[in-house]
């Protein structure tokens, strides 16, 4: 269910509004170097569990805010979910590994 709907809305603010972005119901996952869903909504506050399922280091970045949680291959973290607002978020090692969180 997840793997399909970031498919919908772009990462980096190219179209993922509050409307169009999935409800995070499991954990944003890092795969083939790209996040799923790369479109996604969270209330403030709530912890988004991510996990890396590449053999490589990824990051999950939140522009704008504190979050920077770093995961070598095959290693699951979470992170907590800024301020209200909507966000794009990156990995810092692989630029092209990017989305847009909506924070409620």
């Amino acid at each position: 269910m997840l793997a399909l709907s970031g498919v919908a809305c772009g990462g980096s603010g190219g179209g993922c509004t509050a409307d169009k972005a999935t409800a995070l119901s499991g954990p944003l996952t890092m795969h083939g170097r790209a996040f799923s869903p790369n479109c996604f909504k969270v209330g403030s506050g709530s912890t988004i569990s991510v996990d890396n399922k590449d053999t490589i280091p990824h990051t999950f970045t939140i522009r704008g805010s504190n979050v920077d949680l770093h995961l070598v291959g095959g290693q699951a973290g979470s992170a907590t979910a800024p301020a209200a607002g909507t966000y794009d978020f990156v990995c810092t090692i692989h630029p092209g590994m990017k989305g847009t969180i909506v924070v409620t």
